[in-house]
């Protein structure tokens, strides 16, 4: 039916559904992401980002994860690869906008690292690196925030958590955490963004970048997943790139909206990831 044909109280229900959707999102601070995921992640949804060891995966997930922070969202971030300390130590010089580094911090830094501080300290933020499965993940969600439920959970990273049906095989694993992780989202309304690590085949591969095969052994990805995002540097296999400081996010998998790649700036300095202004 031609739009012109419909009753207004239709159309104008659906605007109003469109209007709620891009609302209810969680920006990332892409801004071409959140325009291919309807105004950034959705409430019920599950988003993997896959990329080989030191791509930037981690870095990525810390800067949406500091991005809700800033919308006033409650975050919680499980490490099951580092400690809460490791993280904070990559999270706050993220916040303070300073060089990130092992060392010691100038002066200058230094203020700008104790603002970062008080500024955490006043969100809801909670980094948790004791939860080891899947189902310790569902049963104590309730319990980080009292009732004030979370709106965004971070995961890093999925080849780490454990379920206590694990079956005979990691697939079968792989499909039981797909499965609660989608009914857990579905249920509490609440998005969750999973690290995923890719194996080395990709390096064999005259393309480095990954596609959806590339994990496709995991059930969370041909099954659960609502949206299947993968980071790629070029510089990460070539030093002299043309592509320095750009990183590639792919989207493959949208069960929404469009897939296609878009690129941001990365500052690696900074361990921060920017959008790519456009002439």
């Amino acid at each position: 039916m031609p739009v012109y044909d419909m009753k207004d109280e239709i159309v104008d229900k659906v605007l109003e559904e469109i209007k709620d959707v891009i609302k209810s999102g969680i920006s990332t601070g892409l801004r071409d992401i959140d325009y291919i995921l309807d105004g950034g992640l959705q409430k019920g949804n599950v988003y993997v980002l896959g990329g080989r060891t030191g791509m930037g995966k981690t870095a990525l997930a810390m800067n949406i994860a500091h991005y809700a922070l800033v919308q006033d969202k409650k975050v919680i971030y499980i490490s099951l690869e580092m400690s809460a300390q490791q993280v904070l130590k990559r999270m706050i010089p993220l916040v303070a906008r300073v060089k990130y580094s092992a060392g010691e911090y100038d002066a200058q830094d230094s203020e700008k690292l104790m603002k970062a501080v008080e500024w955490s300290k006043e969100k809801a933020f909670v980094i948790d690196d004791m939860i080891q499965s899947i189902d310790e993940i569902i049963c104590t969600k309730y319990e980080y925030l009292g009732y004030n439920e979370a709106d965004l959970i971070v995961i890093d990273s999925l080849q780490l958590l454990e379920v206590s049906d694990e079956g005979d095989s990691r697939k079968q694993a792989m499909d039981s955490i797909g499965r609660k992780l989608k009914q857990f989202a579905r249920k509490s309304g609440i998005p969750v963004l999973l690290i995923s690590q890719l194996d080395g085949e990709i390096a064999r591969r005259p393309d480095h970048r990954p596609v959806l095969s590339d994990i496709e052994e995991q059930g969370v990805i041909g099954q659960y997943a609502d949206v299947v995002l993968f980071l790629y540097r070029d510089e990460y296999y070539n030093p002299d790139s043309e592509s320095k400081g750009i990183a590639e996010i792919i989207v493959s998998k949208n069960r929404s909206g469009r897939t296609g790649t878009w690129e941001c700036v990365w500052l690696a300095d900074y361990l921060k990831f920017c959008n790519l202004e456009k002439e």
